[in-house]
């Protein structure tokens, strides 16, 4: 069962490995993201998108902030998926940029799903 988060927990669960996985467009994707944070959107997330994870490893998901259902759905979807720690950061990344925190934009080594 997915679990919802606040900004403390993510910073604990990114630090001990887990899979930060933001589920917006690509374009919003492209546009800034979480450090370490890899894109699926939502509409692309699949069994066979994530296929190679291993689904022992912790994901966290995001999307934009906590009046959209973006995040929790795809939380939903991995734990229907066999994930076994699936945690949704609820405040997604209106609440991280309104936490003075930095963002960074894609680059050719990360990993954009469309």
């Amino acid at each position: 069962m997915p679990v919802d988060i606040g900004l403390a927990e993510l910073d604990r669960l990114v630090g001990d490995g887990a899979l930060l996985i933001e589920v917006l467009p690509s374009g919003e994707y492209e546009e800034e993201h979480l450090p370490h944070a890899i894109n699926i959107p939502l509409r692309d997330l699949t069994a066979e998108s994530v296929a190679h994870i291993d689904r022992a490893t912790p994901v966290v998901v995001y999307c934009w902030d906590s009046l959209g259902d973006m995040s929790q759905r795809a939380a939903c979807q991995l734990d229907r998926y066999g994930f076994a720690h699936v945690s949704d950061f609820v405040y997604g990344k209106a609440y991280w940029l309104a936490s003075g925190r930095a963002t960074v934009r894609a680059t050719r080594g990360d990993r954009v799903l469309d």
